[in-house]
C-alpha cells in the first residue's frame, strides 16, 4: 500500500522523497517488524529516502527504555538523506513520564550528541530544525542554526571526524 503511494507521488514529482521516521507513544502487540525493518523495506521497494528524526528516535527510544543508537544502527547507512532536529517535551502522565514530539523546547544534549554520531555514520546531509509552539525569539533558533553549522563544518571542509 504504502510502496505504491510513494511511487505514484515520487512519479509525479520526477524525484525520491524522503520519508520521516514518526514520534511513538505505543507499540503494537502483533507487529512482525520493527519500524526500522519496516522503514528499510519502504526505502528499498520505492526507492524513496529517510528524513531521520533524531529527536523522535531519542524520544521514542526514552519512552520505551531502548537504545537509540540501536535503532538509529538498525537503518541502512544509504537510505539517509536529511536530518530533523527539534525539541521534546518531557511530560508526567499517569502511568509514568513520556517525551512528546510538541516542538515547543530546544534541542536535548543527548539529541545533538546523537545527531553528530549520524553525521558521521550517515554523511553531512541537509538538517531542518523545527520550532513550531512557543517560537523562541530568533536569537535563541539562531544560536542551535549554530550548532548544526558547527558540526557540519569539518564536512565541508574536508575533514572527516
Amino acid at each position: 500500500y504504502m510502496v505504491a503511494r510513494i511511487t505514484e507521488a515520487q512519479e509525479i514529482i520526477g524525484s525520491p522523497i524522503l520519508l520521516e521516521n514518526i514520534s511513538s507513544y505505543m507499540r503494537y502487540k502483533n507487529s512482525t517488524m520493527t519500524e526500522m525493518e519496516f522503514i528499510n523495506q519502504i526505502s528499498r521497494a520505492a526507492g524513496s529516502y529517510v528524513l531521520l528524526d533524531v529527536n523522535n528516535i531519542w524520544a521514542n527510544a526514552m519512552n520505551f527504555n531502548e537504545d537509540p543508537w540501536e535503532h538509529i544502527c538498525a537503518l541502512e547507512p544509504e537510505t539517509v538523506r536529511g536530518y530533523h532536529m527539534a525539541g521534546c517535551t518531557k511530560e508526567e502522565m499517569s502511568n509514568g513520564v513520556v517525551y512528546v514530539d510538541y516542538h515547543r523546547e530546544a534541542v536535548h544534549q543527548e539529541v545533538w550528541e546523537l545527531y553528530e554520531r549520524c553525521l558521521k555514520r550517515f554523511g553531512p546531509w541537509p538538517t531542518l530544525l523545527e520550532w513550531e509552539n512557543d517560537v523562541p525569539p530568533l536569537n535563541r533558533t539562531l544560536d542551535e542554526v549554530s550548532q548544526i553549522k558547527a558540526l557540519l563544518k569539518p564536512y565541508r571542509e574536508g575533514k572527516r571526524p
